[in-house]
């Protein structure tokens, strides 16, 4: 081979392994959001942030399942926190008709805030949880909850806080303490 040639066949290795590094990088960055959009989310550790507002919950394991599947899971809280979920997450934005704990522990768990309110709540508080919804567009999903019999729940990957009434403080500040918290993995440091 000359010389020409042997200095091609150098660069062309070169460049090729700096794409393979690069590509490994990025694998290795996204492999857990990758893995946790096809199967669902692994059974992760609890983390402890005893500052975030609301309380602990357990997080079960989150795998996809069927709906057929979905109708005998039992869940640790109301409403649901983590757990087996449809494989598709809903859209962020306000549902007046009840979403299936399925669908919205999977919003859960790709770092979005559910407001589920009971059925019973006046008016006037839906609309203030409405208002709230509307300054949140990307983060919050709002819903009626039949299995609450009165008030409001607030519920976040692993976090629940319940509420009598709309409390445009408190619910505010749950939102900006845990959307996107978590996206199949814990993102970032607590922010406390």
């Amino acid at each position: 081979m000359n010389a020409v040639l042997l200095r091609r066949l150098g660069w062309w290795l070169v460049t090729a392994g700096l794409m393979c590094a690069v590509v490994a990088v990025a694998v290795k960055q996204q492999l857990p959001r990758l893995t946790g959009s096809a199967v669902g989310s692994s059974l992760a550790s609890q983390r402890s942030e005893p500052c975030l507002p609301g309380t602990a919950v357990a997080i079960l394991k989150s795998p996809h399942l069927s709906v057929a599947a979905l109708r005998k899971v039992h869940y640790n809280s109301i409403p649901p926190t983590s757990g087996p979920h449809f494989a598709i997450p809903p859209t962020p934005g306000i549902y007046d008709a009840p979403l299936q704990p399925g669908a919205f522990v999977h919003a859960e768990e790709h770092g979005h805030v559910v407001i589920a309110y009971a059925p019973s709540l006046p008016a006037a508080q839906v609309s203030v949880l409405k208002d709230i919804a509307k300054a949140h567009p990307r983060d919050v999903l709002m819903t009626p909850y039949p299995p609450l019999p009165q008030g409001l729940a607030l519920a976040a990957w692993g976090r629940l806080e319940r509420f009598d009434q709309a409390d445009r403080p408190g619910v505010e500040r749950f939102i900006v303490a845990l959307a996107g918290r978590y996206d199949h993995r814990w993102v970032g440091p607590p922010r406390c």
